[in-house]
């Protein structure tokens, strides 16, 4: 059943991080997809995953560290398996077995455990006092990670010189959750960057779009917006 996103502090003592989608975590989801899950059941004798391990030795060639297990729960783990083998055609041929030892056999599934978000609001920030040293797209999705994602920067801020305020569009599924001050902690140092809201769309961004090209013109993160600045809605953030 999909859980409807908790809008505002439905939940005590809860943040959100907004995870950018990185060269890492694709090699990690294209590890991931070429592996195996295996959930061991109450009446299961054999719970030991090294037992699944020798099976795929066995029938598939290698040894059992060929391959690699981590594990998920008490009763659940996940085996990588080596990309010159068919995932499907091992499903296939170790069916019958698992059944008869009380195992599920199943590939991962990226999905399993989140849910989607809902359609998200373009939001265009203003932020005072942000360290030069930290001007880099790095620190913009750590700035922000709690509340958004980074969409793009403003012109003037990338391709031209201004450094004294961050002018920057993010993707913010819940705008509620945008403080008015956040502390920003470097090294052994600290300071604090005032936030300001210029406007807001109520367009929608949903999660799919954030890498599309914007409906009233813009670039990608790393070039900024165009010079004329962001399309300030007559909307205002309270």
């Amino acid at each position: 059943m999909e859980i409807p996103y908790p809008y505002g502090d439905t939940i005590p003592n809860s943040i959100s991080v907004f995870a950018p989608n990185t060269p890492q975590s694709t090699l990690l989801e294209n590890d991931l997809n070429h592996s195996i899950c295996a959930c061991f059941f109450h009446r299961a004798t054999n719970r030991n995953p090294a037992f699944i391990q020798s099976k795929l030795a066995q029938q598939y060639g290698g040894q059992n560290r060929d391959y690699h297990v981590h594990t998920l729960s008490h009763k659940s783990y996940l085996f990588h398996i080596p990309e010159i083998l068919n995932i499907e055609q091992i499903l296939q041929d170790l069916l019958l077995w698992s059944n008869s030892h009380i195992i599920h056999l199943g590939r991962w599934n990226e999905d399993e455990g989140w849910n989607i978000n809902p359609i998200g609001f373009k939001v265009y920030l203003q932020i005072l006092n942000f360290p030069l040293q930290l001007w880099h797209p790095k620190y913009f999705h750590l700035m922000v990670a709690g509340f958004g994602s980074p969409l793009y920067v403003d012109d003037e801020n990338t391709l031209g010189f201004d450094r004294s305020t961050l002018r920057i569009a993010i993707r913010c599924v819940d705008p509620s959750k945008i403080p008015e001050v956040i502390i920003l902690h470097y090294d052994d140092k600290w300071r604090r960057c005032i936030v300001a809201v210029l406007g807001w769309s109520i367009n929608g961004y949903s999660s799919n779009g954030v890498s599309h090209e914007p409906e009233s013109g813009g670039r990608q993160l790393d070039y900024g917006w165009p010079r004329e600045g962001p399309p300030i809605t007559n909307l205002k953030m309270k």
